[in-house]
């Protein structure tokens, strides 16, 4: 994702090249030498580099210009990606998550970048973090697949993986949903009685299948 954004390789070298494009950008670096960009523009669109140019640190010549330019959106990029790496390293977040996180602290383009080079470098994988999430819900045992479908849907995870997740591991899913009315039912027979509980498990998004079968369960 970088490389594609900023690397001269990808995104120059396919017109740089030309004649006419290379008369252009002559030319433009020659007016730029004669009238140097105004300090009011500069720090509209350049402000870090105004601000050296200010301090005496970088002439406001086209050539350190760019340069400057180059340098300090490198080592922005690498500053930006350290902070999001760290908060997906301390513990595992879903896509969603990072962005919510960064979106008024990383100018837009370059979390989009910064996220998509992390996903290709397995550090932020919505499918693991849906597999990761579903073995803690399952050591739980206190949730019903309409919980923990909610649960990862409030965490930014897109419908379609979580169903294709949940999906494709069926049989393994529902006997967790049994197992966890079956917890739950230990929990409230002494308490409430059977239809009250029954209810208690509809309202938590139980399927009656599974419930009947966990109270069939306690019955053996």
């Amino acid at each position: 994702a970088f490389k594609r954004k900023y690397s001269f390789s990808d995104r120059c070298r396919y017109y740089l090249p030309q004649e006419n494009v290379k008369n252009a950008l002559a030319k433009l670096l020659a007016n730029l030498k004669e009238h140097p960009v105004p300090l009011p523009l500069l720090s509209q669109y350049m402000p870090f580099q105004y601000t050296l140019v200010r301090e005496g640190k970088l002439n406001n010549t086209p050539e350190d210009l760019i340069k400057a330019r180059v340098m300090y959106t490198i080592e922005e990029y690498d500053k930006e990606k350290s902070k999001v790496l760290k908060y997906v390293l301390y513990k595992k977040r879903s896509k969603k998550e990072v962005q919510n996180k960064f979106y008024n602290a990383i100018e837009n383009e370059m979390l989009h970048d910064i996220i998509e080079e992390l996903e290709e470098n397995g550090y932020i994988d919505d499918n693991n973090y849906i597999e990761r999430a579903i073995n803690e819900f399952m050591a739980l045992n206190n949730l019903s697949l309409k919980e923990v479908r909610y649960k990862l849907m409030s965490k930014g995870i897109p419908n379609d993986l979580i169903e294709d997740y949940i999906n494709s591991h069926d049989e393994e899913m529902e006997n967790y949903e049994t197992k966890s009315a079956k917890t739950i039912i230990m929990k409230k027979q002494n308490q409430m009685d059977e239809e009250a509980i029954i209810q208690y498990l509809l309202k938590k998004g139980y399927k009656t299948s599974n419930i009947r079968q966990a109270i069939e369960l306690l019955d053996d």
